[in-house]
């Protein structure tokens, strides 16, 4: 895929792989031509620090959609490099900040995200002896899974809820 010099540098790793990207968006499950990396402002060194596991590299980048937060199995983004032969390992899906993904233009209100917590956390109340269940405010977040069958390499992305 790629090389780097220091493996464990996430900064130079993470500009690399987006370099890796814009040069070859299908194999990295996107479907239209990336010119620069601009659209890929999301994707950013995360709070974890590179991991080391004997002579491999993972890095896990974390992931906004126009500038919302990603939560789920797409938050996050893995590249795993090995000595002398770089990156070897990516996954997770890229958020295209290009594409508006399905979701986007109806977000769930506020209102419907609570009722839809209360009916999975709260307890019914013949359980009421049990301690009640309680959650702030909701907020506005994006969730990118990788689709399989898409076609690509690496699946796609796509935005639900």
């Amino acid at each position: 895929m790629f090389a780097t010099d220091d493996p464990d540098d996430a900064a130079v790793v993470l500009a690399r792989f987006k370099k890796w990207i814009s040069v070859r968006p299908t194999r990295a499950g996107l479907s239209a031509p990336m010119p620069d990396i601009t659209p890929l402002a999301g994707l950013t060194l995360g709070p974890v620090p590179p991991r080391r596991h004997r002579s491999l590299v993972l890095h896990r980048f974390a992931q906004a959609y126009r500038g919302l937060p990603v939560i789920g199995a797409g938050e996050h983004v893995a590249v795993t490099l090995a000595p002398y032969h770089g990156a070897v390992s990516v996954s997770g899906a890229i958020a295209d900040a290009r594409e508006t993904y399905a979701g986007w233009d109806a977000p769930i209100s506020a209102k419907t995200a609570i009722l839809a917590a209360e009916a999975l956390f709260v307890l019914p109340d013949e359980e009421v002896d049990q301690v009640p269940f309680s959650f702030g405010a909701p907020r506005l977040v994006a969730v990118v899974e990788v689709l399989p069958g898409e076609g690509c390499e690496y699946g796609s992305a796509g935005l639900r809820g």
